[in-house]
């Protein structure tokens, strides 16, 4: 008897100035799940998004048209402070986690 899995939808967040460290370390076991995990990179807008350290990282999906996504990977570092009064992250965050 076989089981179909369905393909999980990892988001991984980011924001100008994330840590390459907190976000890349994450990426790298996770990809090494296989196709059972989707991972899609999602920033306030489409396009590249610079880290703290200088190397940008594109965003493949905005906000608002983000596919669903059944788990969040929120990097750390330095950068989340500024990101602090951030409304439209701290919005996406509330709804999507509803549902992650």
């Amino acid at each position: 008897m076989s089981q179909t899995q369905r393909t999980r939808t990892l988001g991984a967040i980011l924001y100008e100035r994330f840590e390459l460290l907190d976000y890349y370390g994450p990426l790298e076991m996770f990809g090494s799940i296989g196709p059972e995990l989707r991972i899609a990179t999602v920033a306030e807008k489409v396009g590249p998004v610079a880290s703290a350290q200088g190397p940008k990282t594109v965003a493949e999906f905005a906000f608002g048209d983000c596919p669903h996504l059944d788990l969040i990977l929120l990097p750390g570092g330095f950068g989340t402070v500024e990101q602090l009064g951030n409304e439209a992250l701290h919005a996406f965050l509330r709804d999507r986690a509803q549902a992650a």
